[in-house]
């Protein structure tokens, strides 16, 4: 075995042999069209990039004690914003889900960020001073608003979920698995 792993291996210059492209296209530049173009981007000193919403925004909630705002859109996105000096920077999204986020709501001590969705009939928590996913919960009944119902000092937020098909309200504690 030895010995043909070393004849494959031999082999000599001659027998290599270049590989030849085909030609390419050339192609040539439109300048004037490119100086069009140019003309017409933003030039606003501010202008950096776009972190808008692709699709329509949903739901708007704002933190007074930290400055954050929280916007949801049609298409299941997510975003976190922190107030600043001048306006707003874009600091996190999240593919919240796949489909409308039915139901947004802050925690009153705002570290909770709750979201619903009555498609696929989840509920996804949020920590907001981690900007980050804590539980995702597949609930047994379709959702279709939230709402935090905890007092401030309350160690165990408590979310209040409303049934889209019965008259119910479902109350989740956020914090247990």
């Amino acid at each position: 075995m030895v010995e043909k792993a070393e004849e494959i291996l031999e082999f000599e210059i001659d027998d290599i042999k270049p590989i030849t492209l085909g030609k390419r296209a050339r192609h040539s530049i439109d300048f004037d069209g490119m100086k069009r173009s140019l003309a017409c981007l933003p030039s606003a000193p501010m202008y950096e990039r776009s972190y808008m919403h692709k699709d329509t925004v949903s739901h708007v909630l704002v933190s007074q004690n930290f400055e954050f705002i929280f916007t949801a859109s049609s298409d299941g996105f997510l975003k976190f914003w922190k107030k600043a000096a001048v306006g707003i920077e874009f600091v996190k999204t999240f593919r919240a889900h796949l489909t409308k986020i039915s139901g947004l709501a802050l925690s009153k001590n705002e570290q909770r960020l709750a979201t619903v969705c009555t498609m696929e009939q989840t509920m996804k928590l949020f920590d907001v001073s981690n900007f980050d996913v804590i539980h995702i919960i597949k609930l047994e009944f379709t959702p279709s608003v939230c709402e935090f119902i905890n007092k401030t000092t309350s160690l165990s937020p408590l979310l209040a979920i409303a049934d889209a098909l019965l008259p119910k309200i479902w109350i989740v504690n956020t914090e247990q698995n």
